[in-house]
């Protein structure tokens, strides 16, 4: 085999995720740059997010895999209720919405998708880093 076809690196799925964040934070950039609604942009880049916490979370053991993601679903859920109640409250001084439904929607679920992912962020345990020796 011609030795420009081996591969070189090998990449990790965690690797490809971060990769595809940059890409649709691009993406995102780019749609503002034009001026168009960044929406379906925005809610891809949540769900890529939210791909690549759960990729990390679940990655060491399925137990605590799902411990974590319980942790982020009961955070999400929270903060949720509590901007549920705080949009109600909102909702009683605002006459008209002049914002498209799709675009309301995907905001939604790139909201919740954010903070799952945040969830599954902030409850990743702490790993212990071994350190090894430069070799020189």
């Amino acid at each position: 085999m011609n030795k420009f076809l081996k591969p070189r690196v090998t990449y990790k799925n965690e690797d490809a995720l971060k990769l595809g964040m940059f890409i649709m934070l691009g993406f995102v950039i780019g749609d503002i740059w034009f001026g168009e609604v960044p929406d379906t942009t925005v809610m891809m880049v949540a769900l890529l997010f939210y791909a690549w916490r759960r990729d990390i979370a679940f990655a060491h053991d399925e137990k605590v895999g799902q411990a974590i993601g319980r942790e982020a679903n009961e955070l999400a859920l929270r903060i949720i209720i509590v901007t549920l109640v705080i949009a109600s409250f909102v909702s009683f001084f605002v006459d008209t919405m002049s914002y498209p439904l799709e675009s309301f929607l995907y905001f939604t679920l790139a909201f919740v998708f954010v903070l799952k992912g945040i969830g599954l962020w902030f409850f990743m345990p702490e790993k212990t880093v071994e350190a090894e020796p430069n070799e020189q």
